[in-house]
């Protein structure tokens, strides 16, 4: 078994958990596997008087530790059978599980530097602030690389992966192998709705929802939505397959006083911003009042395609670039909703370090108690990490633009070579 650490502080009791044994030879080791980083065994030997002497040895990834020897260690012959004993605490080097390795795996395609940008920082940030955790990042556009990625993962001994699910189905069994190989997933942004059906532990994200929501009653505020009469707003999806896109289109019409057309560009997506920009222009009519890019290099090309034709519609924006803050301040760009990247990740990045205490508690668990069968164990625990959308508009713009530019140093200086810039 592939032991999690159980501890963050620099020694912790490792309890040694010893059954009455029916038949035993003068000396039995019960093993881990002795490759793998943070194992541990139990040893134990029976006396001539019937006595049975439990011992606890570590491995340091190069050979087993000498036998330390708890201060109350002997079953006696007579003890009861069929319950659980254990020996008095032993003091181990709690850092000798350290470094924790997680794996993050997104949904990034190529030249989306405005959130994407924002998610490394927030990744490299977390692994600078927590010397005992090294963080792989991976991404691919393809949910069945993803799925790949996050099977290589597991088999790489990762101790935790969090992931973002564009399409939740498509990642199932790569989770489920994850979970029969007793490492922890949790996602974070898209795949919030489905996040338990398909077996992530937990979730971070803003609401997807919430954030077309929250720009609809924006357009209204901006007077596009004055009454039940208000024009056309355009919803541009970029990624097919993508069901948090599309729940931002649904929240745009729960809350926008105007009808709310879908517009598909994802067979250009943010890979061909020129035909993305001429599929937005084309689309737009006299009736066309406001424009919301679900993504900020998506919402650039819209803002081209409407400053070139002349439209007067308003054009908002999912998450900005340091560019199109400054174009929200100065008027430009009517406002963008602000997801909290960064966070996003760390907020997961966190849940994995949280839940490496006692995942291993969580697992046997759910192979023993019957109530558990059955997949239960996605309802146990588990939770989701609700961040608010936060509107960014002309007043407060220059502020978000100086928290913009901290995270991208983040990115920066520890891009490169994170270790490098811890020391």
């Amino acid at each position: 078994m592939r032991l999690l650490n159980a501890s963050r502080t620099t020694k912790a009791a490792l309890l040694l958990l010893v059954g009455a044994l029916a038949a035993v030879s003068a000396l039995v080791i019960i093993d881990a596997q002795s490759s793998s980083r943070g194992d541990a065994r139990v040893a134990m030997r029976i006396h001539e008087d019937g006595r049975i002497e439990a011992a606890i040895q570590t491995h340091d990834g190069t050979d087993w530790s000498a036998r330390r020897l708890p201060d109350s260690r002997f079953l006696s012959p007579d003890v009861t059978r069929n319950r659980w004993y254990h020996s008095s605490a032993v003091p181990v080097d709690a850092s000798a599980g350290y470094p924790l390795r997680f794996c993050v795996i997104t949904h990034e395609g190529p030249g989306d530097e405005g959130f994407w940008g924002q998610v490394r920082a927030g990744v490299n940030l977390y692994a600078f602030l927590n010397d005992n955790v090294t963080v792989d990042y991976h991404a691919s556009p393809d949910p069945a690389v993803q799925a790949q990625i996050l099977r290589d993962c597991v088999d790489g001994d990762a101790d935790g992966i969090a992931v973002t699910m564009p399409d939740p189905a498509a990642l199932q069994e790569a989770i489920s192998y994850a979970f029969e190989e007793r490492v922890l997933v949790v996602s974070f942004n898209s795949g919030r709705s489905e996040y338990e059906a398909v077996g992530s532990h937990w979730h971070a994200s803003v609401n997807e929802f919430a954030i077309g929501a929250t720009a609809g009653g924006a357009f209204n505020a901006a007077a596009l939505g004055a009454g039940a009469n208000a024009g056309e707003a355009l919803c541009l999806v970029h990624e097919a397959n993508n069901i948090g896109l599309q729940e931002r289109c649904d929240g745009l019409a729960s809350t926008y006083n105007g009808p709310v057309t879908v517009l598909d560009v994802s067979d250009s997506g943010t890979a061909d911003l020129a035909a993305t920009r001429q599929a937005v222009s084309d689309a737009l009519t006299a009736d066309t009042a406001a424009v919301f890019g679900l993504n900020a290099r998506i919402a650039g090309a819209a803002l081209d395609a409407v400053q070139a034709a002349g439209s007067s519609a308003a054009v908002a924006s999912v998450d900005v670039t340091a560019a199109q803050l400054e174009q929200i301040r100065d008027g430009e760009l009517d406002f963008a909703i602000f997801t909290n990247a960064a966070v996003q990740v760390r907020e997961a990045l966190a849940w994995l370090l949280r839940s490496s205490d006692y995942w291993d508690a969580v697992y046997s668990a759910y192979l023993t108690d019957e109530e558990l069968e059955g997949g239960a164990l996605f309802t146990f625990a588990s939770g989701v990490a609700d961040l608010e959308p936060i509107i960014v508009n002309p007043s407060n713009a220059a502020r978000w633009l100086q928290v913009f530019n901290r995270y991208e140093g983040f990115r920066d200086l520890f891009e490169a070579d994170p270790t490098e810039a811890k020391k």
